[in-house]
């Protein structure tokens, strides 16, 4: 008996989590990322060149699963079908993408972790899970490659870089006041997206592309943000660094939308560095940074 067949049998009979407590499922699940998660299966399944019942199409997949190719398209292209709401899966197709998952990793993955994979990952987190990578943190990536000097930071307080007491910056730090509002001064090529994060006792943080600059550069001398908006760190003290990345692409690697948190989350943050180590790019983007100290607040 092959894992495939193991494996449902395992779940026609009771499934049980962590606690060892049964959980019924639900009649559908979300299914984040669908369609990109469909075709990174299919590119396992390819490299099986020994196995006689690869998955390899959508096709394919139609003659294991009982569905259409209407419902395969839907899947794909997050929309309603047959009254459910766009990325619903039944659970048993679920179960069944999650059996087949299991059998190309052949068992590495659990029936349990294969399920959840397709429900509750997006698609950085499943391609390295399925093909057994390591995850990279953007802090790792910017490490083996040495920061070059395009971008200074300013305070709008006043054009000297000095807080009210008139101290100097100390070993090349801006210093601030809390809530004081800074921008930065990227010497960039038009057409070129800026990526700006920041770092310090909160975390990371992504300042841009979001509503206050979205890019790309418009001039060579690029204000960011633009129209002397500015930024502030009013909630933590001490020091931070600016880091911006300038990728030469069509557009930008991540975006935070309006409402979305500033805290950079683990799935913006394998976007990016997804797109950073894609060998079409890998040349194409640099990084440089400024370094602030922000006094605590009075």
């Amino acid at each position: 008996m092959g894992a495939f067949e193991r494996w449902v049998g395992t779940v026609m009979a009771e499934q049980r989590f962590g606690d060892g407590v049964a959980v019924a499922r639900k009649t559908t699940q979300n299914c984040w990322d669908f369609g990109e998660k469909l075709d990174k299966l299919y590119e396992a399944f390819k490299r099986r060149s020994d196995d006689d019942k690869r998955i390899c199409s959508d096709a394919d997949l139609i003659d294991k699963l009982p569905v259409g190719k209407a419902t395969i398209d839907a899947w794909r292209n997050g929309v309603s079908h047959k009254g459910r709401a766009p990325w619903q899966l039944a659970s048993g197709h679920i179960e069944a993408l999650a059996g087949l998952l299991v059998r190309v990793t052949d068992d590495r993955l659990t029936a349990q972790e294969a399920y959840r994979l397709w429900i509750d990952a997006r698609r950085p987190e499943f391609t390295r899970r399925l093909f057994n990578r390591e995850r990279i943190e953007i802090a790792a990536l910017l490490a083996h490659r040495e920061p070059t000097s395009f971008v200074t930071c300013h305070s709008l307080q006043n054009g000297l870089g000095m807080v009210e007491t008139n101290e100097e910056p100390v070993e090349g730090e801006l210093q601030l006041e809390s809530a004081e509002l800074f921008e930065l001064r990227v010497d960039t090529v038009p057409g070129r997206y800026l990526v700006v994060l920041g770092v310090g006792e909160g975390g990371w943080f992504l300042l841009a592309p979001a509503n206050e600059y979205r890019g790309p550069a418009k001039r060579k001398l690029e204000l960011v943000p633009r129209d002397k908006r500015g930024w502030r760190i009013n909630r933590f003290s001490g020091p931070h660094r600016v880091i911006v990345i300038e990728v030469d692409a069509s557009s930008a690697p991540i975006v935070r939308d309006r409402g979305d948190p500033m805290i950079l989350s683990p799935y913006q943050e394998d976007l990016l560095v997804e797109e950073l180590t894609d060998p079409e790019l890998a040349r194409r983007w640099r990084w440089g940074e400024c370094r602030l100290f922000v006094k605590p607040a009075r």
